[in-house]
């Protein structure tokens, strides 16, 4: 369904990934769907994938490559994309190799043209924020935020 030519059946089924992840038998098969899935041509597909990567992120078997994949659609050219890209990285924000550049990504999206694309990237922020590794440059980061 991942494949399907109906650009609706395969957001169906990027959501039905995000749900159900967890308990999928082969997530080596079902990631290498999912990263498909990000990079779809559709961005209400893209969208949904970035949910479900946020969701099955604790999962998922490659996650140097599932962080790769969240930042670069957080840099999509779609608003929604990137809204839902901010909502995930804060989800996955414990499990993220490089958790000094996810803050800087999330600080990024809090500038974004798109009013929602801040709103959760700022929500994202208060997240993840007792993960990052620097809290003391991390309260000044947020302190900013409130000017």
């Amino acid at each position: 369904m991942t494949q399907d030519e109906s650009s609706n059946v395969r957001r169906k089924a990027a959501v039905a990934l995000g749900r159900a992840f967890a308990q999928v038998p082969d997530k080596t098969l079902a990631w290498k769907d999912l990263h498909r899935l990000t990079q779809d041509e559709r961005s209400f597909v893209r969208s949904q994938a970035a949910e479900a990567l946020g969701k099955a992120f604790a999962q998922v078997p490659d996650k140097t490559m599932a962080w790769k994949d969240l930042l670069w659609l957080t840099q999509d050219e779609d608003s929604s994309v990137r809204m839902r890209a901010a909502e995930a990285l804060g989800k996955a924000f414990a499990q993220v190799p490089d958790k000094t550049m996810a803050w800087k990504d999330l600080l990024r999206l809090t500038q974004d043209d798109d009013s929602n694309v801040r709103w959760k990237a700022a929500e994202a922020l208060g997240k993840a924020f007792a993960q990052v590794p620097d809290r003391p440059s991390a309260w000044k980061d947020l302190l900013r935020l409130t000017q």
